[in-house]
């Protein structure tokens, strides 16, 4: 049983270094396929529109899921930096010894029904991660947006760096950000549509030759911050719905609108026949800040784990919580046909 949960537990992580692999072993970069991995936050399993969602608005990433390859049964960690930390480095959770994050550590202890494993929140030490063998096989590599692996993903295989350090959620999502990895824009300026103009410029920027992009919006991580015109929007959307929640709704359209300017981007520079992509979410919906359908704690069952909405008909549970919302997770992975041939 251990070892048939492990193995979904990493699925898309053991479809990822088989691809670099594969990759190591073209003799011709022109070959290789450039990667866009797509890495949202605290998005939950049901907040998108392919699973159901009806009050969230999610165009974009649904038509991604009509053209892609969709993992049902894929489990993640229920929280960002344990998660993140498998990602990026293979190793199974257990190896990482990053195990929860920091505000669960020393604070109301009483509210655990178990003492929690000590825990580091982020890596401190050097450690081969995917974006160090993709660098090395040629690929240039870029991050935009939420880290929380390490101090600067630049230190690990990263060529360049927009928004990305040990911090897990943005002071707001409203310029000033108060991030030192990102320069303030226009005082106003929403993340979400920062985060993709950060990701638009390094693809064309690097459109000639292979490249890896991890695209990790911070959104749907709280604060809950929407802009005005989107959460009027949902307000007057139907309120005979139980996920009737218009600020968190307008943050998931907004991330999904931002999502679909970065594939456009793909598509008017003619990469998208050439790119793999893959989108998923680090764990389940947080349960901070906005009310979780079907519960919320920070524990272990069926909530923190699946991805894809604040609630579902999985258990209960949230981000932070072991139950399905938290850690099981659809991902997809969308690609050129031959990619998917040489994975499958």
């Amino acid at each position: 049983m251990k070892t048939r949960t492990s193995i979904k537990t990493n699925i898309l992580l053991y479809s990822l270094y088989l691809i670099a692999v594969n990759i190591l072993a073209a003799n011709d970069t022109r070959d290789r396929p450039n990667i866009l991995f797509i890495l949202c936050d605290d998005l939950g399993w049901n907040d998108v529109g392919y699973n159901g969602a009806s009050y969230q608005l999610t165009p974009n990433i649904d038509k991604l899921s009509e053209q892609s390859l969709i993992l049902h049964r894929s489990y993640a960690r229920p929280t960002c930096a344990p998660s993140r930390a498998s990602l990026f480095t293979g190793d199974n959770s257990a190896h990482t010894k990053i195990y929860h994050v920091k505000q669960y550590y020393g604070v109301q202890p009483d509210k655990f029904e178990v003492s929690p494993p000590k825990s580091g929140h982020h890596y401190t030490e050097p450690i081969a991660m995917l974006s160090d063998t993709l660098k090395s096989a040629g690929y240039t590599t870029g991050y935009v947006g939420k880290w929380h692996v390490t101090k600067d993903p630049t230190e690990n295989g990263f060529d360049f760096n927009a928004g990305g350090w040990r911090k897990g959620g943005p002071a707001s999502y409203f310029s000033p950000y108060k991030n030192p990895m990102l320069a303030d824009g226009p005082e106003g300026e929403y993340l979400p549509e920062r985060m993709a103009d950060e990701s638009i410029g390094f693809i064309k920027r690097n459109k000639d030759k292979p490249f890896f992009l991890c695209y990790a919006p911070y959104s749907v991580h709280y604060p809950v911050q929407a802009r005005p015109e989107d959460i009027n929007f949902f307000k007057k959307r139907t309120k005979d719905h139980e996920q009737q929640l218009p600020v968190y709704a307008a943050m998931v359209y907004a991330l999904d609108q931002a999502i679909g300017r970065v594939l456009d981007a793909l598509e008017s520079e003619g990469l998208i026949e050439n790119t793999l992509i893959v989108f998923t979410s680090d764990n389940g919906h947080n349960g901070r800040g906005v009310p979780a359908i079907l519960g919320s704690g920070r524990s272990v069952v069926d909530g923190g784990r699946r991805h894809h909405g604040p609630g579902g008909d999985v258990g209960g549970g949230a981000g932070g919580d072991e139950r399905g919302g938290g850690v099981q997770q659809d991902r997809l992975a969308g690609s050129p046909r031959r990619v998917v041939e040489e994975v499958a």
